[in-house]
């Protein structure tokens, strides 16, 4: 794998050979200047202080980004051309093996003119409205990036813990309201350390008429499962 980097920090050049024919070519251009959640010229909910933004030193420095990538993707030796929209971030902190909070990644993407980022509290223990509150977050519309200043979003379960389905309202910083629905189309775990549980989702939104993708990620710490239930 090689990775380039061009117009820093916007632009990313990735490729990949791996096995059984596979390979990914990849441009991701930056479409927006990277959303940092530490600064109030940007995020209206911004804090100096890493533990008032919800997530303590392991996002201590983060920011979110909406990117055009395009190129090819090959998987056992069929091609797939890649043309889409999607949210690429970068933190740098700490990821302890215990102690690490619960939270919420999640995007959606309905083309370069219209696309949204947002991170969440997460409570593990409680359902409906009440599990998520939100921390960071923006919509990117007609080329503006507009800082969020009021969310709620509930994960429709269906009785199991990975997410079915979303609804969610997003506010921005001049008070317009974006109502949104989606539908998880994919689904897997990601045990992106040692103890975190990541239920990663495609999902499929729809606002105004309009249908787009994203990546829902939610982070389960495990020891805060540890000893919850009899066995």
């Amino acid at each position: 794998m090689t990775l380039k980097t061009a117009n820093e920090p916007y632009d990313y050049h990735i490729d990949y050979v791996g096995l059984h024919d596979s390979e990914l070519h990849l441009v991701a251009r930056g479409i927006m200047e990277p959303f940092d959640i530490h600064d109030p010229a940007m995020d209206p909910k911004a804090s100096s202080d890493p533990n008032q933004s919800g997530f303590g030193s392991a996002y201590a420095n983060h920011f979110d980004m909406t990117v055009h990538f395009t190129g090819t993707a090959k998987f056992h030796g069929r091609t797939y051309p890649v043309d889409c929209v999607t949210t690429m971030d970068h933190s740098w902190g700490p990821r302890n093996e215990r102690g690490l909070r619960p939270m919420g990644w999640i995007n959606g993407n309905f083309g370069r003119d219209f696309a949204f980022s947002t991170i969440w509290t997460f409570d593990q223990f409680r359902t409906d409205w009440q599990q998520f509150e939100l921390a960071h977050g923006y919509v990117l519309r007609e080329g503006e990036v507009r800082g969020l200043t009021h969310g709620r979003i509930r994960a429709i379960r269906g009785g199991r813990a990975f997410p079915v389905g979303y609804e969610a309202v997003l506010t921005d910083r001049d008070g317009r309201d974006y109502p949104l629905t989606a539908v998880v189309v994919n689904q897997m775990p990601w045990a992106c350390y040692s103890n975190i549980m990541g239920m990663m989702s495609t999902v499929r939104w729809y606002h105004d008429g309009r249908e787009g993708y994203g990546l829902a990620q939610e982070n389960w710490p495990l020891d805060r499962l540890a000893g919850r239930w009899p066995a």
